[in-house]
């Protein structure tokens, strides 16, 4: 065949057109290949993020769980995946519990760390500001019961970072407004005199607080030397003479005047306020102090004049709480006390029933002598007794006084505070 046949020769057309479908088919191939490995990528990088997420806002959450437990009053320490668990830090015991509450490779060894920060030093109460968490006190510094949660964590190099507000609201412990509530009172002498003034001294009002006794009956009559309603009703002892009351009954059935719950948030917020004393008598007397097991079974002060700046107190006076767990208190001297007096009286009994009597009354818990003034109320629980003393205006009745039962409600992360930290 000569050249001039070949070149006009259509043989093997077919496979140059094969090879270019080929060559087009195999490029979209490898488009879409390409598509679905930028697919799995990103689908990959989306997992991580999610995971890194969870475990990030699950920090938060077992440090809020802390927080509710305990609040911080004092520098707290630097706290990550690796770090011992403790009061104000999950731990190993949070990086553990992530493998067995979450499935995946990823939860398997994860990078976190948390901190508290104030809402002080340069940290703003309503807004989160990772600067200023830096340098911000690593405890509620400021006592305003607000601290922020900062989270941070890191899985296979993505990092996230979520920060909340955690709250302690306070709240008042309702008191029955009482001048006296006890298991029995006595005055000391039978001078002609008011030792116990019910009349409420409180600027403006016109209330009054009777003693009330789980003694007796509503039909009891006062008489010097007993036991249970043991002042003089001849010698005006207490004003106004009628406001009195036998066979009490507390509010809550029992024989306290609060429950045993609201003494143990009183007790949380004296060591939260670091005036909770065990096996010591406290030197201060201002705001709430809270005392279990007194040296020699009892506390005594001879003067001074606590949370109180005039006689009576001023409307800016701020009272003052003291809580006895049990053992006595006894005031001498020229003391001058604004505020509310509680004897727990934890070693007391009860009758199973009724009325306390001589059989169940312990005491005095609680005695005033000399010429001291106490504003406020007195409550001892059980049968518990009050020496209410021997000179004028031992006891005032004041309901200003009943604003010192602040205790803390349960710490929550507050609304709308939660937020996604940029990476920075």
């Amino acid at each position: 065949m000569s050249l001039r046949t070949l070149s006009r020769d259509e043989h093997g057309s077919a496979l140059i057109a094969a090879i270019v479908i080929l060559f087009v088919v195999l490029g979209l191939g490898m488009a879409v290949l390409t598509q679905a490995d930028v697919q799995n990528h990103q689908t990959g990088v989306e997992a991580r993020g999610e995971a890194t997420y969870n475990n990030a806002e699950g920090v938060l959450d077992a440090e809020a769980d802390r927080l509710q437990q305990s609040w911080p009053t004092a520098a707290t320490p630097a706290c990550n995946q690796g770090s011992t668990s403790s009061t104000f830090c999950p731990g190993t015991a949070l990086t553990n519990s992530f493998s067995t509450t979450y499935a995946g490779h990823l939860y398997a060894s994860p990078q976190w760390t948390v901190q508290i920060a104030d809402d002080s030093g340069g940290e703003s109460a309503n807004y989160y500001s990772d600067a200023a968490a830096a340098t911000a006190p690593t405890y509620d510094a400021n006592r305003d019961g607000k601290v922020w949660i900062r989270a941070q964590t890191i899985i296979q190099g993505q990092k996230r970072i979520v920060a909340a507000q955690m709250v302690r609201q306070t709240t008042i412990v309702q008191l029955p407004h009482n001048t006296i509530t006890s298991g029995g009172t006595f005055t000391s002498n039978r001078g002609n005199k008011v030792i116990v003034e019910t009349t409420d001294a409180a600027a403006g009002s016109s209330l009054t607080g009777s003693i009330n006794v789980r003694c007796g009956s509503s039909t009891y009559t006062p008489s010097y030397g007993d036991a249970c309603e043991g002042w003089d009703p001849r010698q005006g002892q207490l004003d106004p003479a009628s406001n009195y009351q036998g066979g009490y009954v507390d509010p809550n059935g029992g024989y306290s005047a609060v429950s045993s719950s609201d003494l143990a948030s009183l007790k949380q917020a004296a060591q939260s306020n670091g005036t909770y004393y065990n096996g010591t008598c406290p030197t201060s007397l201002t705001g709430l102090v809270y005392v279990d097991n007194p040296p020699g079974g009892g506390c005594t002060y001879l003067g001074g004049t606590w949370n109180m700046s005039s006689s009576p107190p001023a409307r800016t006076d701020v009272p003052g709480m003291i809580i006895m767990g049990d053992g006595t208190l006894t005031f001498n001297g020229n003391i001058s006390y604004f505020g509310v007096i509680y004897m727990v009286n934890a070693s007391g009994s009860t009758p199973m029933s009724g009325a306390c009597t001589s059989r169940e009354q312990n005491g005095p818990l609680f005695a005033v002598h000399g010429t001291g003034s106490i504003y406020g109320s007195i409550f001892v629980d059980k049968c518990g007794t009050i020496d209410a003393g021997s000179s004028a205006y031992n006891i005032i009745f004041d309901s200003n006084a009943f604003n010192a039962a602040t205790a803390y409600s349960y710490p929550s992360l507050a609304k709308n505070t939660f937020r996604i930290i940029p990476n920075s």
